[in-house]
């Protein structure tokens, strides 16, 4: 693995080592204004991350190793990564196993449809977590030749629409036609919108590509009950998304929450994504730094609900501003209960699966990370890189290139997804054993 050449930002920026942070620089830049207490919190997160990382994550050292001792394996290469069609005894185990972690089954069909757009709505199928009884004719065949992307073609008006899991509503939005399906997942109490441009540039690529808002955000239901929300759950809605949808195969990207989101998707049914985008992990060297973040956020919106509340009720009549600011302010105009709720639920769970397990996922990846930042250090990303076995590392130059100058990230996830796509080869059926003359 090596790592992307850093665009050029500012003549006199640092070069660093591949997924190490310059921390001090991280905390000055994130607590600017902050007051005394995280300042203080900020420095202390400074020196231990600093002493920590003299010497190169145990994850890091170990993949140099790899990388010398064994050929490289391509960027995303599905013949490395193992995944094809599954057979029907994989299928009804996935589904044994999703159903009891999940503990969650039932959907049904869309009942929200965007305007000016043409969509055939299933109607009365009973859509699920048991993936063994929905069609394949979405799925791109592996020893077939891929299908040819037509770019030039006018692109359909993204489709709003909805399923229910679990006796909840969950929205998402459909960009692009195709059998090349990408899930797009949000960050923390943001909403799907936060992917809305880089869905429309990856359909207008001859993908289809899928937006989903979580349970607890943008325009899914809000419950707020706490033991509804935690990082499995969620993973399982992403699988539940593409059951509705009765699609094989996708490739998932997730931001922050959906980094994580992503990798409890491969936890649970691995042979469901075709590939992975990873945006700002949130791993073991994020969590003084979330905790400084989302501690007094949590409180606020808990002890200081009615205060939240009318501050809610002010942002809901400022009018729509550009999206970049317009996402930002969404977070401040819901209700802040189902976000109390959100928070901790997640305080009380698992943050990803173990790094033994993350191990395991031969899932092609690209994960992404930037400097200075302590809620997402580029260390985790790095370290992430380096344990997953067809991982890939790019550095972004800071959390707002995709927002504000997506084109070589946009060209760089666009790539690595065909990539993905590439039909794989035929498995060959294993040899049965010469029976020995009696």
């Amino acid at each position: 693995m090596e790592l992307e050449p850093e665009p050029g930002v500012g003549a006199h920026r640092p070069r660093v080592r591949r997924g190490e942070d310059h921390a001090a620089a991280g905390a000055v830049g994130v607590l600017v204004g902050a007051g005394q207490q995280l300042a203080a919190g900020a420095r202390a997160l400074g020196v231990r991350v600093d002493d920590e990382q003299r010497q190169a994550p145990e994850a890091l050292a170990q993949q140099r190793q790899r990388d010398a001792g064994h050929r490289p394996v391509a960027l995303g290469h599905p013949g490395a990564a193992g995944v094809g069609l599954q057979q029907p005894a994989q299928a009804q185990e996935r589904d044994r196993r999703v159903g009891r972690r999940a503990g969650v089954r039932g959907a049904e069909a869309p009942v929200e449809v965007g305007e000016g757009a043409q969509v055939d709505l299933v109607d009365g199928a009973e859509v699920g977590l048991a993936h063994g009884a929905v069609g394949h004719g979405h799925r791109t065949g592996d020893d077939r030749p891929e299908a040819p992307v037509d770019c030039g073609r006018e692109m359909p008006h993204p489709v709003e629409s909805t399923f229910r899991l679990g006796g909840h509503r969950l929205a998402y939005t459909t960009y692009g036609e195709g059998p090349r399906v990408t899930v797009l997942v949000h960050g923390l109490l943001l909403s799907q919108r936060m992917h809305a441009e880089l869905a429309k540039a990856l359909a207008e690529r001859g993908n289809r590509v899928v937006t989903l808002d979580l349970l607890g955000h943008g325009r899914s239901d809000r419950p707020p009950d706490m033991w509804r929300y935690s990082m499995s759950t969620f993973g399982a809605e992403v699988i539940a998304l593409l059951d509705h949808l009765e699609v094989d195969e996708a490739v998932v990207l997730g931001t922050s929450l959906g980094a994580n989101t992503a990798l409890e998707a491969a936890s649970l049914a691995p042979e469901r994504l075709r590939g992975m985008v990873i945006e700002m992990p949130v791993l073991d060297n994020a969590l003084l730094g979330c905790a400084l973040a989302f501690t007094p956020l949590m409180v606020a919106l808990t002890a200081g609900a009615p205060v939240m509340r009318a501050i809610s009720a002010v942002t809901r009549r400022i009018p729509p501003l550009p999206w970049q600011a317009d996402i930002l302010l969404d977070t401040l105009r819901q209700a802040p209960e189902p976000g109390a709720a959100v928070l901790q639920g997640l305080f009380f769970g698992r943050t990803a699966p173990h790094r033994s397990e993350r191990r395991t996922f031969e899932t092609p990846a690209l994960v992404i990370g930037h400097q200075h930042d302590i809620i997402h250090p580029f260390s985790d990303a790095g370290m992430l890189a380096s344990e997953l076995p067809n991982g890939r590392l790019l550095q972004a130059s800071s959390i707002l290139e995709l927002r504000l100058a997506p084109e070589r990230l946009t060209g760089e996830i666009a790539e690595f997804m065909d990539e993905c796509w590439r039909p794989q080869p035929a498995k060959r059926p294993a040899k049965r054993p010469k029976r020995r003359a009696s």
